[in-house]
């Protein structure tokens, strides 16, 4: 090895700086910074050219956690991966107008999607038609 170049010891890429903090290298930062802001580990690899497991690994190594937030429409707390705040606009309309009568077909028109996606829907939320 070189005298000038640095092995990260988190995630094992060479810096070529001299940097005091173990969590400094250019990658850690990255990954520390779009974990922070609520990106997905698959969409964080796929931007650096790792793995999802490489990268949970790092997440893992800097202790890093996710803030929980809540959904501005339902008000759940949690994690906002996988839980969007349009789908979640559009479930509580479908349970609205499936409750005060509106067919099925007539739910599906109005929002522009399919009779499947509403009866599914209907049948996750438990809603009895």
């Amino acid at each position: 090895m070189s005298a000038g170049v640095l092995t990260c010891e988190v995630c094992g890429c060479r810096d070529a700086s001299r940097r005091r903090k173990r969590d400094q290298c250019p990658s850690c930062l990255r990954i520390k910074e779009m974990f922070l802001a609520g990106e997905r580990l698959g969409k964080i690899g796929k931007r650096l050219g790792m793995t999802a497991l490489e990268v949970h690994d790092i997440v893992r190594r800097l202790k890093l956690k996710q803030q929980l937030t809540a959904c501005p429409v339902c008000g759940w707390q949690g994690k906002m991966a996988g839980h969007t705040p349009s789908i979640c606009a559009r479930k509580l309309l479908i349970r609205g107008l499936s409750e005060s009568g509106v067919r099925a077909s007539e739910i599906a028109r109005r929002l522009g999607v399919s009779r499947n996606l509403i009866s599914l829907t209907t049948q996750r939320l438990r809603i009895k038609c």
